[in-house]
């Protein structure tokens, strides 16, 4: 890891890496190791600003029972369509939030119509537009988890702005919050 980590800084050209993530790390992996006290140690000489996990959803739940202290950095997948995560005192990154969500959502559309007008009525949004859709999952999943970082990635500049303007939006917070209440009632089978 020590090794790893001064590549790091020689190949990035710095001397200190703000987040330091070990990526698909688990429970069993880190049962028998010594890295802790080195990553302490580092975050101690201020060579590191804080470490932490990046990794599949499913393997956080024991990383989190059985090694919290690697655990003050969280990063996973997570999107709308998932339970809220609860790791108490842990910063969360949460990736595929619009990605992780689109598909299913289109597919669910695709094959009821009807829900896709229903949703669209209750939202006041177009709900078939994938633009509107896609906002619309970006700011509801910002609203569920306010206190973490929600990555997007997007190519589009115009795609980025458009993103930064919905997430200071009023209206279009008010609209998510509606938009999880949907998802709510229909995940217990309201329709």
């Amino acid at each position: 890891a020590q090794r790893s980590f001064e590549h790091s800084l020689q190949e990035l050209g710095i001397d200190r890496i703000d987040l330091w993530l070990l990526h698909e790390a688990t429970a069993d992996d880190l049962d028998s190791s010594d890295l802790l006290p080195v990553l302490q140690q580092m975050r101690q000489e201020k060579r590191i600003g804080m470490f932490g996990i990046g990794g599949e959803r499913s393997h956080l739940d024991a990383l989190w029972k059985r090694h919290r202290d690697y655990c003050r950095v969280l990063q996973f997948e997570w999107s709308v369509l998932d339970a809220v995560p609860n790791f108490p005192d842990a910063f969360c990154i949460q990736h595929r939030a619009v990605s992780g969500a689109l598909g299913a959502i289109r597919e669910s559309f695709a094959r009821d119509p009807a829900l896709c007008r229903r949703w669209s009525e209750a939202i006041d949004a177009d709900l078939a537009s994938p633009g509107i859709l896609a906002g619309l999952l970006l700011v509801a999943s910002l609203e569920s988890n306010c206190n973490s970082i929600v990555l997007f990635s997007s190519r589009v500049p115009e795609h980025i702005r458009t993103n930064v303007r919905l997430v200071d939006d009023s209206a279009w917070a008010a609209r998510s919050q509606q938009f999880l209440k949907v998802l709510q009632n229909h995940g217990n089978g309201a329709h």
